[in-house]
């Protein structure tokens, strides 16, 4: 059977272990997929912020501005205008559904595992070995909660894109408008993505040319001015919220990070033992290498704006991924607010792009070096896509809560029910992201990037004065709470006003939060 299924096309000249990886990146691409069909037939949120995008694309549908006055702190959102522009066409042609916005976020998802192929497949022109990128790849993009309505796809592809053109295309003047571009795509997605705009100018400036460098920043400048002036103009909080929210809402501690460097280096132990002996043995200069290998030198050229600051070219898959793992270590992988996230969007993809275009050039390991591969990917594909994290014995407490649910009702409301509000048609009084708005630090004023801070913080206790006054009237029809989470309204008038009713555990098993929701009726 193995002698006639060898005989086929595909499969002449191919060698055992090219063969095993093909197969193992198959088997691993087909669970993503089944994966992920089975997260969009999942009917609730499988994170507490996950509606929060949802109430954003409902006020675009019904042309409303979510970033005034009037809709803050509801739609409050550290992220940019990129994924709600995205979704708003799906939404509208399809519903402001969690189903649409997983879509979305997948689309991006396998886009950004075809460039992670393309990419490779450009360099090593070998098939199997993209494809088992690939699918690390799409195991690190669905993994903590990515597969969710969220902008994490879209940034992830956009940083990808735009942080690879010029590498694959020579740094040619095409590709550096591309970069540039989808630099500005991926800030107005998430603002961290830009950081590909930080990793191609450093490397063109010092390696390839300072006079190409400097017109790419003044490309990205003129670009990011454009888009500033346009959505300064029309949406009042955009630059508060993305900016000093940010800042507002991080918490550190170096418990956080080290905690998952560990868990980073535990999970990809065997590359990154592989990687090791890869650095460690000095690459040949033979056919196989980049036709543009050269032997780093240490000649500096201060003045002549068409060359590059150093004579030397270091390998630019190793520069991003030292870069993005530096950015990670010092600034984002402290956040307590995430976790693992960051890394698998930028650090992971920077180093599987370089580990795999490198790997054996040599054909040092053989068959060896490709079960090590194949087994680092199934055991942490089985950690981060664990059949799990697919239980459905959790659907019955969200379908009563799902119960309480009516458009003719007021409902003051859990963000564990937002998306489900938003598919009815009703408007959330807490989108998920409302709290955060609560969390900004007093900033400078300057009406370059919005209202002053006095006028962001009065915006939030009138908002916050509403919703108790309508506590204390009895106006909401129905409140759901969730228990021993800080809210930005008065807990206290809920149980003065109100009777206790029902109290339900929710499982959000594909992030491993668990809450325990409190239904409330009036006295």
């Amino acid at each position: 059977m193995f002698k006639n299924f060898r005989s086929l096309p595909f499969m002449k000249n191919i060698r055992f272990p090219a063969a095993l990886f093909f197969f193992a990146a198959s088997l691993s691409l087909a669970w993503s997929l089944y994966f992920e069909s089975a997260i969009l037939a999942t009917p609730y949120q499988i994170g507490y912020r996950e509606g929060s995008q949802m109430v954003i694309t409902a006020m675009m549908l019904n042309g409303e501005n979510y970033s005034d006055f009037e809709n803050q702190p509801l739609a409050y959102t550290a992220y940019g205008i990129g994924y709600n522009a995205a979704a708003l066409p799906f939404a509208l042609l399809f519903g402001n559904t969690l189903f649409v916005h997983r879509c979305v976020t997948f689309i991006f998802i396998v886009l950004s595992a075809v460039t992670g192929f393309w990419i490779v497949f450009h360099r090593r022109r070998n098939h199997s070995l993209s494809l088992i990128c690939s699918a690390f790849l799409m195991t690190a993009f669905m993994g903590w909660g990515g597969i969710g309505s969220a902008p994490t796809g879209m940034g992830t592809f956009f940083f990808l894109t735009a942080l690879y053109v010029p590498y694959v295309l020579n740094f040619d003047n095409k590709s550096m408008f591309v970069s540039a571009l989808f630099s500005l795509i991926a800030f107005h997605t998430k603002a961290y993505f830009v950081l590909s705009f930080g990793i191609v100018a450093t490397y063109v400036f010092v390696f390839v040319s300072k006079r190409k460098a400097v017109g790419y920043g003044l490309l990205f400048l003129a670009l990011f001015t454009a888009a500033f002036a346009l959505m300064r103009i029309n949406y009042p909080f955009y630059f508060v919220n993305m900016i000093f929210g940010n800042v507002g809402n991080t918490f550190r501690t170096f418990k956080h990070l080290s905690t998952q460097l560990f868990w980073l280096t535990v999970y990809f132990f065997p590359l990154l033992t592989l990687a090791a002996v890869m650095l460690w043995k000095e690459p040949r200069k033979d056919k196989e290498l980049p036709s543009d290998f050269k032997t780093p030198g240490f000649q500096y050229d201060l003045l002549n704006l068409n060359k590059p600051l150093v004579d030397a070219k270091p390998d630019y898959l190793l520069h991003a991924f030292v870069l993005c793992l530096l950015v990670f270590a010092t600034v984002l992988g402290s956040h307590v607010g995430n976790y693992l996230a960051y890394s698998y969007e930028l650090v992971v993809p920077t180093f599987l792009f370089w580990f795999f275009i490198n790997f054996d050039r040599k054909r040092t390991f053989t068959l060896l070096s490709t079960f090590v591969v194949v087994v680092n990917l199934f055991y942490w594909q089985f950690i981060t896509l664990h059949p799990n994290m697919l239980d459905q014995r959790n659907s019955a407490a969200w379908e009563r809560a799902f119960s309480y649910l009516n458009p003719s009702l007021n409902i003051l409301n859990s963000p564990t029910v937002a998306s489900r509000m938003v598919e009815l048609g009703m408007r959330p009084v807490d989108s998920g992201q409302t709290d955060a708005f609560y969390l900004m630090k007093p900033y400078p004023d300057n009406p370059l990037w919005g209202p002053a801070y006095e006028e962001h913080r009065r915006d939030g206790l009138e908002y916050t004065q509403s919703i108790n006054e309508a506590i204390a009237k009895q106006e909401y029809d129905l409140i759901i709470t969730t228990k021993d989470v800080d809210v930005f309204y008065d807990l206290e008038l809920i149980a003065e006003h109100y009777a206790l009713t029902d109290t339900l555990v929710l499982y959000m098993q594909q992030t491993e939060q668990k809450w325990a929701v409190q239904v409330w009726e009036p006295r």
